[in-house]
């Protein structure tokens, strides 16, 4: 009935440190030689790669709430076991001595058990709620605490891209690679040569 939903711990993920595995992103050309080649291997972009689900639960902080939340997951059964119990020795116990009982007397127990059962569903349930919260609040924590050190290792070891192997995003990119603002040049320039009219072009008369 109580399980630890083990996803949370990749779902949340920022993602988190260099991962061993490091590759060249861009291939230099053959013909280049010398300074010129020295050059075009300076600009390549250095990509790292990491695994943010190894990092979340092979960290000491990441098995360390694991820890926690199969200690509470193991509370919570036995605790429901007791319940279940209780709940079939009632259920055993009506069937045992319903057939002695009056109409009223077996519709008043019966909704009694009903009303056990319904307490024990509401109570797993809540457990279930609680033990997922814990997980959402410290798995949060703990990809807060990997977030903020992608950027200082990513530049202290000279990476300007960083990939989480494990959700396939890119979770650092060096600023120098960001060529958004070009683009939105490049569209600006496009949509105002659309806009006016060609060069030369005689403009069209109206007719009456």
């Amino acid at each position: 009935m109580i399980t630890i939903k083990k996803t949370l711990f990749s779902l949340l993920l920022f993602s988190t440190v260099i991962y061993p595995a490091i590759k060249q992103a861009a291939v230099v050309q053959p013909i280049l030689a010398g300074p010129a080649l020295v050059a075009e291997m300076s600009l390549a972009p250095r990509t790292g790669f990491i695994n943010s689900y190894e990092l979340m639960t092979l960290s000491s902080l990441g098995m360390e709430i694991q820890a926690k939340a199969a200690s509470m997951e193991e509370k919570f059964r036995l605790e429901l076991a007791r319940d279940e119990e209780t709940l079939k020795k009632a259920a055993s116990e009506f069937q045992a001595k319903s057939p002695m009982m009056s109409q009223a007397a077996q519709i008043a127990e019966k909704n009694k058990l009903v009303d056990l059962e319904e307490s024990y569903k509401n109570k797993a349930g809540r457990m279930q709620q609680e033990l997922n919260a814990f997980l959402q609040e410290e798995t949060t924590k703990l990809s807060v605490i990997i977030e903020g050190n992608i950027k200082a290792f990513a530049q202290n070891n000279q990476f300007d891209v960083v990939i989480d192997v494990a959700t396939g995003r890119v979770v650092y990119c060096e600023q120098k690679l960001n060529k958004t603002a070009d683009l939105i040049a490049l569209v600006n320039a496009e949509t105002e040569k659309i806009a006016k009219p060609e060069a030369g072009k005689p403009a069209e008369k109206k007719t009456a």
